[in-house]
């Protein structure tokens, strides 16, 4: 990504791009069966999602992982290497290592949302330590009917685990 416009996050502007970047686009299709046969149909984009790694080096290497850790959950407008400006939240952070106190290891994702702000149905979003799924649906301005329906699978909805998945509507 040598000469390409550095990555932005909002305020955080990564001071080099990151080692390793991945954009995933993700499409919604149905198939139906006709007396003429099969065929599939494209229901449009589900997601998109940005996710990388890389290394804070230099004096502030700590510092400049707490800036864009501190972005965690907030949704701003997102500027790729090569790519149109997109709005993303911030949807993971990782600390994956620390060399000396000078260089800092990281991974992070980014999740597109709609227009109006919302994250695009099916996305998957992590809970917080001690949420219920009344806090999930609060946050991210959805019903809890919907996301019990959508996620039959969580063994309580009263109190889930930090980190674990809930697939929005």
């Amino acid at each position: 990504m040598g000469n390409l416009t550095r990555m932005r996050f909002g305020p955080f502007r990564f001071p080099v791009n990151p080692a390793e970047l991945t954009v995933v686009r993700e499409g919604k299709t149905a198939e139906s069966v006709t007396a003429l046969g099969a065929g599939f149909s494209y229901l449009g984009e589900k997601r998109v999602r940005v996710r990388g790694n890389g290394y804070f080096t230099g004096e502030n290497a700590m510092g400049t992982y707490l800036r864009l850790e501190a972005l965690f959950g907030r949704t701003e407008t997102l500027f790729l290497p090569g790519r149109a400006p997109m709005e993303a939240v911030l949807q993971g952070i990782s600390l994956i290592g620390v060399r000396d106190e000078n260089a800092v290891q990281y991974a992070f994702e980014f999740t597109g949302v709609l227009p109006d702000g919302r994250l695009r149905p099916g996305t998957a979003v992590r809970a917080k330590d001690g949420e219920s799924l009344w806090d999930v649906a609060e946050r991210f301005g959805v019903s809890v009917d919907a996301l019990c329906e959508r996620n039959p699978r969580l063994p309580c909805i009263t109190e889930l685990r930090e980190g674990e998945e809930v697939i929005l509507p």
